[in-house]
């Protein structure tokens, strides 16, 4: 890149770091103080969001997905987690026009230790239509998916128990139901894997990752077209003495298509971004391959709209320290940086996923990915709507839902009895002399109707008179201790 042009990047860049508050954007963080992050967002056809994300917080296993409602204003309504007892975790997720929620990802929850692509299928609600594991005896990943239509869908992932000899590229046409169409696999004698899928007008799938069978020996970006019935139809492969990845692809209305994703530098060391312009014949029409001077940066994820594609990732070379979540605008046609975005504080931050919200009459875009900043004890679920621009407002929104599933293991030893007739929840135990006990309640969709610090006696009463007919959270926490009991008035 010429000294003219870095200095023009940087420009672009810090101008929207210090833009002023845009109408219709936002900056939130969802957190339950445990390992979180965000997987995909959506706006739905009633115009409310939907997150899907991951958590370590609670559920049945070790890591569940994550699933959030918020209201028009992108409040929070409600949440749940989804997990079959062991690790269950979302890799990519996709809405279609009726707003159900496609979820693709992994789980060892069917199949003992072994990792088993897991697809699950929500109503617009939230509400479960289907979930299915797909794989052999070895371990099988799913990592992208796209809807076609209303009836089928494309999953692509990693295969070991259908490879040559170690892992192959996995791509599969399922019905809604689960149902498989077809199934193949892609690549040579060591390790090949998708992460992304598009479908261009005429039909053809084009997915993508890397392989490390071919090219000259490293594990090199790697793109797949195929038929509608999953036969090959050509690929691309960027050869390099370095590691390199494709992680999202978008395909033009001309059938032309756009790669985004990293490379290592020549020395092994440090993530440089990587976007590239392919006509449909597979030429390659210009490409952005930056050294970032030994930082780390990388495109995880594309949005294409008029004139301009966007990528969204992270880097380290702009903002406050670590790295930071990272958006550019580029001109489709030539690759000229247009506007940039870095959003972050002290910790880490990166962009996982992205999509294109009109639902307003204006185009926005809702990027989603992890944040370890803003004091949280692990990392959040860090969730932007930023206008065309790419201008936001920066007014952090931290929200902590809070856990309806089984209580965390480190207990309190606590009694929580609910007396109907006298319409009031009773606690025994108590508090403890050296340090602050609290006690909360939650209703069914996470909000607090009741906190109260426990000071003395040993038992303790609360009133339910005023209460709506329902489920309810009972959390008494003192210092790092922890107790969770469910109720139903």
């Amino acid at each position: 890149m010429s000294y003219l042009r870095y200095f023009l990047l940087l420009f672009v860049v810090f101008a929207n770091v210090f833009a002023f508050s845009q109408v219709g954007t936002f900056s939130k963080i969802f957190t339950t103080n445990s390992y979180d992050e965000g997987i995909a967002a959506f706006r739905m056809p009633n115009k409310t969001y939907r997150i899907i994300a991951n958590t370590g917080a609670w559920g049945w296993g070790s890591n569940n997905i994550w699933y959030i409602a918020l209201d028009t204003n992108a409040n929070f309504v409600r949440h749940k987690t989804i997990g079959y007892g062991r690790i269950d975790k979302a890799h990519a997720a996709a809405i279609d026009s009726k707003g159900n929620t496609y979820i693709v990802g992994s789980s060892t929850s069917e199949d003992g230790n072994s990792y088993q692509m897991l697809f699950i299928a929500l109503d617009s609600s939230g509400a479960l239509i289907t979930k299915k594991f797909f794989g052999g005896t070895d371990w099988d990943f799913g990592n992208g998916i796209k809807v076609i239509n209303d009836t089928t869908l494309i999953l692509v992932g990693e295969t070991y128990s259908y490879a040559a000899q170690q892992s192959n590229a996995w791509v599969m046409k399922i019905k809604i139901n689960g149902d498989i169409i077809w199934s193949k696999s892609f690549g040579g004698n060591r390790k090949e894997a998708f992460y992304a899928v598009d479908q261009a007008k005429n039909g053809d799938l084009y997915c993508v990752g890397n392989s490390q069978s071919y090219g000259n020996g490293s594990f090199d970006p790697y793109m797949i077209r195929c038929s509608t019935l999953g036969d090959s139809l050509g690929f691309v492969l960027v050869k390099d003495t370095a590691d390199g990845k494709f992680l999202d692809i978008k395909i033009a209305a001309d059938s032309s298509y756009y790669l985004s994703g990293y490379q290592w530098d020549t020395s092994n060391t440090y993530h440089d971004l990587l976007i590239r312009y392919f006509s449909k014949d597979n030429q390659m029409l210009w490409n952005e391959d930056y050294i970032l001077q030994e930082k780390n940066a990388s495109f995880n994820a594309l949005a294409f709209h008029d004139n301009n594609v966007l990528g969204f990732g992270k880097t380290t070379l702009y903002g406050s320290g670590g790295d930071n979540m990272y958006g550019a605008k580029l001109n489709k046609d030539n690759g000229t940086w247009m506007s940039g975005l870095v959003a972050g504080e002290m910790g880490d931050e990166s962009a996982y996923s992205v999509t294109t919200d009109t639902s307003n009459n204006q185009t926005h875009y809702l990027i989603i990915g992890t944040s370890t900043s803003y004091n949280m004890q692990h990392s959040g679920v860090y969730f932007l709507r930023v206008n065309y621009d790419l201008e936001l407002d920066r007014t952090m929104v931290v929200d902590i839902p809070t856990s309806i599933g089984k209580a965390p293991k480190n207990g309190l030893n606590m009694k929580v009895i609910y007396d109907a007739n006298q319409q009031r929840i009773m606690l025994y135990g108590e508090p403890m002399a050296d340090s602050k006990t609290m006690i909360k309640v939650y209703d069914v969709v996470g909000r607090c109707v009741y906190s109260e610090q426990w000071i003395t006696d040993e038992q303790f009463v609360i009133s339910t008179h005023n209460w709506a007919k329902g489920a309810y959270s009972v959390e008494v926490t003192s210092g790092l201790q922890h107790f969770l009991k469910m109720i139903v008035r």
